[in-house]
């Protein structure tokens, strides 16, 4: 998220950087898990001034982010192991 919201990288490079080969499974992951596209999340970071770090959240918002960051790391992990096979 914090790449989203303080960054001016591209979505692409984004997805990328945080194990994604494909830009589309990335946007699909960010709606799943917060309900908007990744350039939805950054266009209201820039009007809203969201918080922009995990520590800007409460304490259940932060729980419920790095529950679905983990969940994000196994798909990554499940997508790279069959992809070794």
């Amino acid at each position: 998220m914090r790449y989203l919201t303080d960054s001016a990288l591209p979505i692409t490079d984004i997805a990328a950087k945080i194990g994604f080969s494909e830009t589309s499974v990335f946007s699909r992951r960010c709606k799943e898990w917060f309900g908007t596209s990744p350039s939805q999340i950054r266009r209201n970071a820039k009007q809203t001034g969201q918080p922009a770090t995990l520590e800007d959240y409460s304490a259940a918002d932060r729980a419920e982010l790095l529950h679905r960051i983990r969940e994000l790391e196994l798909e990554v992990e499940r997508l790279r192991n069959a992809l070794e096979t």
